[in-house]
């Protein structure tokens, strides 16, 4: 089949094709290292064209659901990042020109080639349209009601994480009107309401974004929760969902009225003020996981105790760390840390907070002490060079702007040494 010609308005289709580089052979050489090669391969024919390389070239030998390598041979794999190297090299030379789109033909031929001969005849429609080779997966199947019908039915949808925003993205394209109840203040779900340290996904990113809003630009095979959080509220603002969403709102109860077949959704708001909704349909979208369970440690409660009167002794002492130069910013204690790996890499960072308004010395003792254990979940490889200090910079303001909840309007990076 050829590509779709029609284009859905809520898809910019030019943020898919990949963002253009301009990296170092060094650069280059390590993110091939950790690639997928079946994924290598397909990239391969994209930047060049030539689709015999996947004649040339050590194929994926079987496909394993999690496996990323096809379950290729290491000698096999090693052929194929080699001319990997060669391939990429040159088409960052040449500008990264627009990638080579393929036939119906050729697609089916990488498909074979990916999936090591497992995708059939009956899959190639519905791969095709996860690849954007039509427009199947953002249109969706032929709706048999009315538009005058779909108006007449409202939804409520309960929980604004991953599942009650797709609720809401599909019912939007579908012209059903909508209120999502979402007990957080805002967009995430579980990825909102989780921000330990090391907090992550745990199976591979392409597993874990909506098939119709893929993203081939996350920084780990298995990303952290401020780059998910990020993923979806860019996806939440990308469709203009958040409208429709009542934040700080919990679902108390709900009861269906047979007389009238309706639901009736019981809400409070964080005022504590009640309210009953009605709606044709219920879509409950809860997660299982944001829901804190705090294990029963032996003496936790105490050095909790004891963390709270340091607090209040610093609060009645005066702001001990506030810089003169400037009102409402607070300086850290230098945090000095060893990486995760390699363990024997320390950090020094210097930080100080920019608050909107009076500092806050509870939320900067907590700021301070969420850096350190941050510090010590990342490795040297990823904040190596400017764009691992940008990576560092960009997560930490995240950390720190989930933890203030928007009282911080600014972390300034004073000093930053690697030894």
């Amino acid at each position: 089949m050829p590509p779709s010609t029609s284009t859905a308005t809520s898809t910019d289709y030019g943020r898919l094709l990949g963002l253009p580089f301009d990296d170092s052979d060094e650069v280059i050489l390590a993110a091939v290292a950790d690639a997928s090669v079946p994924a290598l391969l397909m990239s391969m024919v994209h930047m060049t064209g030539d689709m015999s390389l996947l004649d040339e070239l050590p194929n994926p030998f079987m496909l394993i659901a999690m496996d990323l390598q096809g379950a290729m041979s290491e000698p096999d794999k090693a052929v194929v990042r080699e001319r990997a190297f060669d391939v990429i090299r040159d088409y960052r030379d040449r500008g990264c020109p627009e990638p080579f789109v393929p036939d119906a033909e050729q697609m089916r031929k990488m498909l074979k080639v990916m999936s090591a001969g497992t995708v059939n005849e009956e899959q190639v429609e519905y791969v095709a349209a996860d690849l954007r080779f039509s427009d199947a997966d953002e249109s969706g199947p032929a709706l048999g009601s009315t538009a005058k019908q779909r108006s007449g039915f409202p939804v409520i949808v309960i929980g604004c994480g991953e599942a009650g925003l797709l609720a809401g993205i599909k019912l939007k394209a579908a012209g059903i009107p909508f209120t999502i109840i979402e007990k957080q203040s805002g967009v995430g779900g579980t990825w909102l309401a989780n921000r330990y340290p090391g907090c992550r996904v745990d199976i591979a990113n392409q597993y874990y974004a909506y098939s119709f809003e893929p993203l081939d630009h996350w920084t780990h095979y298995f990303s952290e929760q401020p780059e998910i959080l990020r993923y979806l509220n860019d996806v939440a603002a990308r469709y203009d969902i958040t409208p429709d969403v009542r934040f700080d709102t919990e679902a108390s109860g709900a009861t269906w009225d047979e007389e009238s077949a309706t639901w009736q959704v019981t809400i409070r708001d964080a005022d504590g003020r009640q309210e009953t909704l009605t709606a044709c349909g219920l879509i409950c979208a809860v997660g299982q996981f944001s829901n804190f369970v705090i294990p029963n440690i032996k003496g936790a409660k105490e050095a909790e105790q004891a963390k709270d009167a340091e607090a209040k002794k610093k609060a009645e002492e005066g702001l001990a760390h506030i810089s003169t130069e400037a009102n409402n910013v607070v300086q850290l204690e230098p945090i000095t840390s060893n990486l995760a790996y390699p363990s024997e890499n320390w950090v020094r960072l210097e930080v100080a907070l920019l608050f909107n308004g009076p500092p806050d010395v509870k939320v900067s003792e907590d700021i301070h002490q969420d850096i350190l254990a941050y510090i010590r979940t990342v490795s040297l490889q990823q904040i190596e060079g400017p764009r691992g200090f940008q990576y560092l910079k960009d997560d930490i303001q995240e950390r720190v702007d989930l933890r203030s909840q928007g009282r911080v309007s600014k972390v300034m990076f004073r000093t930053f040494v690697i030894e």
